[in-house]
């Protein structure tokens, strides 16, 4: 077995060759330095040493030297196996000094384990040069002291890289550190903004944390928010930590005024993303108090909640160029977050909203299910009954549990001709309105009004809905309505009285029954248009309803005419037409009114003034022969008052002379007849007056006076 001895200061090196070595067959015995192998090959002589060169006590260069010197070694080749000499120089070198190889490390295994192979082969085939004479002393060290001098340049060199890549590696380092910390705060600052968003569901108090964990946790000079008021778009500061009156005063003053392209916040709200300045300087109005609170750095960045820019978060930063990418990730980060917090709460308000609608819809429904007058019933496509309200019970005599178990085939005439058409228009179109005819539990039937739809349910399940009306009293009401109205056309006709009504929205007119007999048209033709009724009339008559017409619209007055026309059969008639204006909100939608054949009492009038005529004539010749009559009697009367008076005056003369001449010769008797006489004289004195005020009364002009008639009846 080949004897191998391995010289080198590094323990691992050693270890790394011994096993390669020994794995391959090969005798291996360990040095750490020249001194030790020279004195292990002296007690027993190995069959080729492998040596490094730099080696505390002896190195390399003065193994070799020495071991070539020696008469029992000199023969034993000798390899040198390093990496730290590499200059081709120090390859002469070794060379000179009677090596067989220089190997650089490193080199693969095979390739090494090669080159040992070669080398001991031509050692035992003597084909190794014969060892060289030792060179001069002299020359030996003035080589070996210039391999050192380039050994340590080599080293001075590396030493100074070694520097500078450690003065790099420090100051990457402190970076990397600075960096570390950096996004270790923003981290952490990341981490309590998310375990806020968590905590906190009312936006202004989130708002509020946020810009305190900022201040605190991410060490910001000031942070604040600004949202844009939907109503009145403007821009207003809701949040803030840090800043002063005077900043946010100067801020708001620029918010209320025009864009500026300074004013990073404006940016962020126009662009829509962020805005970064990382050298603040004193070109806004608000900048300087910006300086002065110790900003050197400020990033406005968007908030942005379902597509749509609502405001801004703006951090200002003692540092100048404080923003580099990874910063601005990290704040887009917690902007995403702050973003999703608002649409959270956002969408659980309107969740909230919802619920309490859907709460309220649902207490609303079963107080419309329950107090609804009509019955309403939740069944199925195939005719199951779920669920009826109380009216549907007592509409139909029927308890609840009864209707769920009947179905809709319980409750509805199959012998209804309309329910067929119903059913399918129903599993056409998902509805139906209209009515049908129903059976109470008593087996009694009534005509109803339904409506009902299909609808799905919260599970994806069919349902139907019917909501039916028992309409008995109004048919009856119809029924009586059409009685009434038939009636009221009968009496029309009969009083030559008609109806009309004019939409003047559609331009349609309706007649009763009345207007078409008056005006002589079949009932089944169209109505004349306003213009064409008025053409019925004469002529003469035509200015007047127009401008009667006119005025009703105008003035929404009712008016009221008399006119003669002629009829479509040509008849001659007279007529009164009245009408009225229907206001609804102010405007005018409608005219009404009635249209009556006043012929015959046309025909009345005018003989009644013929009649007066006749009549007053009649007057005027009985007047005439009164008069005559009355100057007759007023001519009798002055004639009977003069023929009268004069013997009334000589009996009532001779009596008063009788009296005062004799009257103490009479006795009572005979004074009592005197006064009898005189009496009876005076008595017909008035008649007499009476009759000739009669006769002057015909002339006289009447005057009414009060009479008490009880007195003058005692009178008589």
């Amino acid at each position: 077995m080949t004897k191998l001895l391995l010289v080198d200061d590094n323990p691992q090196n050693l270890y790394m060759l011994q096993v390669l070595l020994s794995a391959h067959g090969f005798d291996v015995e360990l040095a750490s330095n020249g001194m030790v192998a020279l004195d292990l090959a002296r007690h027993a002589p190995p069959d080729m040493i492998i040596s490094d060169i730099l080696m505390p006590v002896m190195d390399g260069f003065t193994l070799c030297r020495a071991w070539k010197e020696d008469d029992l070694l000199k023969n034993i080749p000798f390899v040198f196996y390093t990496a730290t000499y590499t200059d081709p120089r120090d390859e002469d070198f070794a060379l000179s000094l009677g090596a067989e190889r220089f190997i650089i490390k490193p080199t693969e295994p095979a390739r090494l384990l090669a080159l040992l192979q070669e080398i001991i082969a031509a050692h035992e085939a003597g084909r190794l040069a014969a060892p060289r004479q030792p060179i001069e002393e002299a020359q030996y060290y003035k080589e070996y002291n210039a391999a050192l001098i380039r050994k340590l340049e080599d080293k001075v060199l590396q030493l100074e890289e070694a520097n500078r890549a450690l003065e790099r590696d420090i100051t990457e380092r402190k970076r990397t550190e600075t960096r570390l910390w950096k996004l270790n705060r923003m981290y952490e600052l990341l981490s309590k903004i998310n375990q806020a968003i968590v905590r906190i569901r009312e936006p202004q108090a989130l708002f509020d944390k946020v810009c305190r964990i900022a201040v605190e946790i991410g060490g910001f000079r000031m942070v604040w928010i600004g949202l844009v008021d939907e109503s009145s778009q403007q821009f207003q500061i809701v949040a803030q930590v840090g800043g002063a009156a005077a900043y946010f005063e100067q801020a708001g003053s620029t918010f209320r005024g025009k864009p500026v392209d300074y004013c990073s916040v404006q940016n962020a709200l126009r662009g829509g993303q962020p805005v970064i300045c990382n050298m603040v300087e004193s070109v806004a109005p608000c900048q300087p108090i910006a300086l002065q609170l110790g900003a050197r750095s400020t990033a406005a960045f968007p908030l942005v909640v379902f597509g749509k820019i609502r405001g801004t978060v703006n951090f200002y930063s003692g540092e100048a160029d404080f923003f580099d990418e990874e910063e601005i990730n990290l704040l887009g980060e917690i902007m995403l977050d702050i973003s999703f917090a608002m649409e959270f709460v956002e969408k659980e308000t309107e969740r909230k909203h919802m619920e309490a609608r859907l709460h309220e819809s649902r207490e609303q429904y079963a107080l419309l299910f329950a107090n609804s007058l009509d019955a309403v019933l939740l069944t199925v496509p195939d005719g199951r009954v779920l669920a009826a309200n109380p009216a549907a019970c007592r509409i139909f005599g029927h308890s609840e549990e009864e209707l769920c178990q009947l179905g809709r085939s319980g409750i509805l005439d199959a012998s209804d001709p309309h329910l067929a058409a119903a059913l399918e228009e129903r599993t056409r179109t998902g509805k139906f309105s209209g009515e049908l005819t129903f059976i109470r539990k008593d087996g009694t039937k009534f005509p109803g009004e339904i409506s009902t739809a299909i609808f799905k349910d919260c599970t994806g399940a069919e349902r139907t809905s019917m909501i039916i009306r028992d309409i008995t009293e109004r048919k009856r009401a119809e029924q009586l309505l059409k009685e009434r109205e038939a009636l009221l056309n009968e009496v029309g006709v009969i009083a030559k009285v008609g109806g009309w009504e004019m939409d003047l929205a559609t331009g349609k007119a309706t007649w009763s029954k009345g207007t078409y007999d008056i005006v002589e048209i079949a009932y089944d033709m169209p109505i004349p248009g306003l213009h064409e009724h008025v053409g019925y009339y004469f002529p003469e008559y035509h200015e007047m309803i127009e401008h009667k017409m006119k005025a009703l619209i105008e003035t929404k007055q009712p008016m009221m005419f008399e006119a003669a026309l002629k009829t479509v059969k040509g008849n001659i008639k007279w007529c009164q037409a009245f009408g009225e204006a229907v206001v609804k909100d102010g405007k005018l939608i409608k005219l009404r009114g009635t249209f009556q054949d006043i012929t015959e009492r046309k025909r009345a009038e005018e003989q009644i003034r013929r009649l007066n005529a006749e009549l007053e004539q009649r007057v005027s010749d009985r007047t005439a022969q009164l008069e005559a009559s009355n100057k007759e009697l007023e001519a009798f009367s002055y004639s009977v008052s003069h023929d009268l008076r004069a013997p009334l005056r000589g009996i009532e003369g001779l009596t008063s002379f009788l009296v005062e001449d004799y009257g103490p010769k009479l006795d009572a008797q005979g004074q009592q007849y005197c006064a009898l006489i005189r009496a009876s004289t005076q008595r017909m004195n008035r008649l007499i007056d009476d009759l000739l005020a009669f006769s002057r009364a015909g002339r006289a002009s009447l005057r009414r006076k009060r009479i008490d008639m009880r007195a003058l009846a005692q009178e008589i």
